[in-house]
């Protein structure tokens, strides 16, 4: 339950960045919450770019919960 809590966290912070309201969300802004998801916490700024190719800060099976 705790884990599912941080997700949803996760999910409103990223919302909150973009001033994206969850009712707008689409399947494209999926993808790019996902990509957020991958960068290091310190690297999830806005106007703070990761290079591509670069490594996954969470693990797959972390990635599928977050999504699920």
């Amino acid at each position: 339950m705790k884990a599912y809590a941080q997700d949803l966290k996760d999910l409103f912070v990223w919302l909150g960045q973009r001033g994206q309201d969850f009712a707008e969300v689409e399947l494209e802004d999926l993808a790019q919450f996902v990509a957020w998801l991958r960068r290091p916490v310190e690297l999830r700024q806005p106007g703070v770019f990761v290079l591509p190719g670069s490594p996954s800060a969470l693990d797959a099976a972390t990635l599928l919960r977050k999504r699920a």
